[in-house]
């Protein structure tokens, strides 16, 4: 089933399928945004989340930050996705609490995250 998985994988979205590719996302793109979906494959919610999140990825990867602060100026976007079942002890690690959710990491810090509940995602 892995390599039918892999042929609707999308570039623009990095599948993390452990801790070590975890740490070489972060690594990797310390100047930039880190967008991360944690989700469960058996999850509807998930399930509904999927496509609006692809399209953000396909919409913002690469593009700029504008950031009053300039912190962050000129930054851009990188996506990634991490299932929540075969990556439990990473979730744990980073303590996430319930799926969908998502992650906005930079410099290896979290920023922010937010959930989504079944209703939010409808549509």
């Amino acid at each position: 089933t892995m390599k039918l998985l892999d042929r609707f994988k999308d570039r623009n979205i990095q599948r993390i399928e452990s801790k070590a590719e975890w740490d070489e996302l972060h690594e990797s793109h310390r100047d930039k945004i880190v967008v991360i979906k944690f989700y469960g494959s058996h999850c509807q919610a998930c399930a509904k989340m999927a496509p609006k999140y692809k399209k953000a990825a396909h919409q913002y990867t690469g593009s700029k930050v504008k950031d009053e602060d300039e912190v962050m100026e000129g930054s851009t976007f990188v996506f990634a996705e991490v299932e929540s079942v075969t990556n439990k002890e990473l979730c744990k690690s980073i303590n996430l609490r319930t799926i969908p959710s998502v992650m906005l990491w930079y410099r290896g810090e979290k920023l922010d995250e937010f959930t989504c509940r079944p209703q939010e995602v409808s549509g």
